[in-house]
């Protein structure tokens, strides 16, 4: 008798925010490791895909147009939803389960018709790896949120923050997702001080992407003299996440290979590359912890505390640019104290999986079907 594939919903962005992509392969690995068996469908926060007010614009739902005038006008109209992802007329039965994978945007106007169709309907809901960017209240969310939350079948919270938030509501706070996108034993071997990625940030870019001047300014600085004192006996390269980035990295840093790819899977082999990761991208820095690399995070807003789960190095843009400077050349001044920084992270890597199993497997296996064997995946290592 064939049984019924469950279809899991997960909250997420496309074509956006890489780090997006990264927690849902971490939560993707998660689950399938525990022998879940399911279709996974995305609803897609990507700006241009739903807008914060698209719910309210009844052309959205349109299938079909005709008329030569209402296909030109189809663009400026934002007539139809052709993406490959959730439409809000869709059925909601459809929905066995809704995951709102990691990021700080669990709550919102893109949201809004979400949680009403989760409220509404009763949908099993999961939050899994969900951060803020600063300390938040049950009584500062809408209501409907709240009672969306509190029903929760799991909730994982990746910063003090969250935590705190839901703590009444049965959260635990586990490291952010993005550290299983890569599965235990798929991390890469450090022997030494050979490759450094510096990850770019500027103020140029699009909203939600971009950092502040005062924050790109201390970083290009900082990472002129990483160069400067590196590259005679290291590789030293940039890492952008996002395309409008890459033509500035290479006007600022022309002595470096400049890297980037519209995949954000790819991000992972391309980490993987390096001994070590510094850089203001919350995920850059979860990317190379999931891949065995350890990383340094030039903190510049509330989000930092999200590294904690990496073991990753916090300094922060307001510091002293000499005593930045000072710290990574601790960190850097021996092979052994490297060495004993990735094996440690290693560790934490395997210790913090299974913890996330333990937890996770009794809660979704009623609401997702244990269709197939669990994953043969490392336990826990002793430390």
């Amino acid at each position: 008798m064939v049984q019924t594939r469950k279809n899991l919903l997960f909250s997420t962005t496309r074509q956006w925010n890489p780090g997006d992509e990264i927690i849902l392969l971490g939560i993707l690995n998660l689950f399938r490791s525990i022998g879940a068996d399911f279709n996974p469908i995305i609803f897609n926060r990507h700006p241009d895909i739903t807008p914060p007010n698209a719910w309210q614009n009844p052309l959205r739902n349109l299938k079909q147009t005709s008329g030569k005038l209402l296909d030109m006008l189809v663009p400026w109209l934002r007539v139809g939803h052709h993406d490959n992802s959730w439409k809000f007329d869709m059925d909601p039965e459809l929905c066995d389960l809704f995951v709102f994978a990691g990021t700080p945007e669990w709550t919102g106007r893109r949201l809004t018709k979400i949680y009403e169709m989760l409220d509404r309907h009763s949908i099993p809901t999961a939050y899994i790896g969900i951060g803020s960017g600063a300390p938040r209240t049950i009584d500062s969310l809408q209501p409907v949120c709240a009672r969306v939350a509190s029903r929760a079948i799991a909730m994982t919270a990746r910063d003090s923050f969250t935590q705190q938030l839901f703590s009444s509501f049965g959260s635990v706070q586990l490291p952010c997702p993005s550290l299983f996108a890569a599965k235990p034993g798929e991390e890469r071997t450090i022997t030494g001080m050979k490759r450094i990625c510096l990850i770019h940030g500027s103020d140029q870019g699009l909203k939600w992407q971009r950092i502040s001047p005062r924050a790109a300014k201390f970083i290009n600085h900082l990472y002129k003299g990483i160069i400067e004192e590196f590259s005679a006996h290291c590789e030293v390269e940039i890492m952008c996440h996002y395309i409008d980035e890459l033509p500035e990295a290479q006007r600022l840093f022309p002595e470096c290979a400049v890297r980037y790819d519209y995949d954000a899977a790819r991000y992972l082999d391309l980490y993987r590359s390096y001994d070590l990761v510094i850089g203001p991208r919350v995920h850059g820095i979860g990317a190379a912890a999931s891949v065995g690399v350890p990383g340094i995070l030039i903190a510049h807003d509330g989000r930092a505390d999200t590294v904690q789960g990496f073991q990753a190095h916090v300094l922060t843009s307001s510091n002293d640019l000499s005593r930045v400077k000072e710290a990574i050349d601790e960190i850097t001044a021996t092979a052994a104290g490297l060495l004993d920084r990735a094996s440690k992270l290693r560790r934490h890597k395997a210790d913090s999986w299974a913890h996330y199993r333990d937890f996770l497997a009794p809660k979704i296996a009623p609401y997702v079907g244990r269709l197939s064997a669990p994953s043969a995946m490392p336990s826990r290592v002793a430390a």
